[in-house]
């Protein structure tokens, strides 16, 4: 199981968090008094919590983790065909996509009750830490036209209770 870091955890290890600056280099200007000093920064992508899916062959159909974020998915399954990993959240709002290819080829997000809390692409909120089954489905005769390839993101888009938006890329 992966346990993603919190907030907190980051901000300590990158000292400070700005958000909502376009991915690249940049730099803070700090001005005190007649003094100003100029910092350059680079800005990265918001954190990808997407746990890793291990390659696996099943039912026709081969899953290859490309180790870049993506997911190529080759052949065509003879009967349905699931991979089911877990990972570890903490309370806050959450955003998935890439997760969508059709209603017969998707990735869905299932809370410890067994309640798909999300199919596909969107959001969804966690109000206390909680261990989330992520859970790739493949449906017999897909896909229609392999390879096809998933680009998965899961990243943490607010705060459940203060309902803060951290939309943003994070600046170290």
């Amino acid at each position: 199981m992966t346990q993603a870091p919190t907030e907190r955890e980051r901000e300590r290890e990158n000292g400070f968090r700005i958000t909502g600056v376009t991915p690249g280099t940049t730099e803070l200007v700090l001005t005190a008094g007649d003094i100003t000093r100029h910092i350059p920064v680079t800005v990265l992508e918001p954190l990808n919590l997407f746990p890793t899916i291990p390659p696996f062959t099943r039912n026709g159909v081969t899953v290859t983790n490309n180790e870049n974020g993506t997911i190529v998915i080759d052949g065509t399954a003879t009967a349905g065909s699931s991979w089911y990993g877990d990972i570890e959240l903490e309370a806050g709002r959450y955003k998935a996509e890439g997760c969508f290819i059709s209603w017969s080829l998707f990735i869905r997000f299932r809370n410890p009750a067994g309640t798909y809390i999300l199919s596909g692409n969107g959001t969804f909120t966690l109000t206390e830490k909680t261990t989330i089954t992520v859970h790739l489905l493949i449906n017999q005769g897909q896909p229609e036209n392999p390879p096809v390839t998933l680009t998965p993101k899961l990243t943490r888009i607010g705060d459940a209770a203060a309902d803060e938006t951290i939309d943003g890329p994070d600046i170290i």
